[in-house]
């Protein structure tokens, strides 16, 4: 079971809280149902994540199996098949588009974008320097207009700048981080930074 989990990448689906955001800064008196539709579109779009960190895993197989640290994940490590882990990442993707065209259809375009944003830059823009941390800022951003459709509430340029920022931040952190300890053979946009660039952007 926990191969499974560690393929989906369940601890990640914590990124997906920014869904919850956009509500609880508009000063929303709290709404049962609200929350519900929101806990259930949490699930439906963490499953959507949950795909494309299959897709990019199957992608990344080769890499990761020299990788200290990613070797162990379950399609690397050879616990899990690559033609099952490719099966149970378009289950959960369909089952995830599924529910939002039936139950938060407003939403569907936003996921969509999403689905199409994250495919790209798992194929391409990811090796791109600057451009795959902006993608990865747009995914964050892509959240709170999911979250906002969900629970009608209007996203302000407020918040969209700060999550933009905040998330961009972040980002470019882990790319230092990965640059210190010498893993930009394991990522090729790494070789488009450099300490003094990603400091002063920081």
């Amino acid at each position: 079971m926990k191969k499974y989990l560690d393929l989906l990448r369940v601890k990640q689906w914590v990124k997906n809280a920014f869904i919850f955001l956009p509500y609880f800064f508009d000063g929303n008196t709290l709404d049962s149902s609200t929350i519900m539709n929101l806990m259930l579109g949490f699930f439906a779009f963490s499953g959507v994540t949950s795909s494309i960190y299959v897709l990019n895993d199957i992608i990344d197989r080769r890499d990761d199996e020299n990788h200290p640290l990613k070797k162990h994940r379950p399609i690397a490590a050879k616990k899990i098949t690559l033609k099952r882990a490719g099966i149970i990442g378009i289950l959960v993707l369909s089952i995830s588009l599924i529910y939002f065209f039936n139950f938060e259809r407003d939403a569907l375009f936003f996921v969509l974008a999403y689905v199409i944003i994250m495919i790209l830059y798992c194929f391409y823009f990811r090796k791109v320097s600057i451009v795959d941390v902006l993608f990865i800022s747009i995914g964050f951003v892509l959240r709170l207009f999911i979250g906002g459709e969900i629970s009608s509430t209007k996203i302000s340029l407020w918040i969209i700048l700060m999550v933009f920022l905040l998330s961009l931040f972040i980002a470019f952190s882990k790319r230092r981080d990965d640059l210190i300890n010498g893993n930009s053979s394991f990522r090729e946009s790494l070789l488009g930074y450099n300490l003094s660039f990603i400091n002063t952007v920081i």
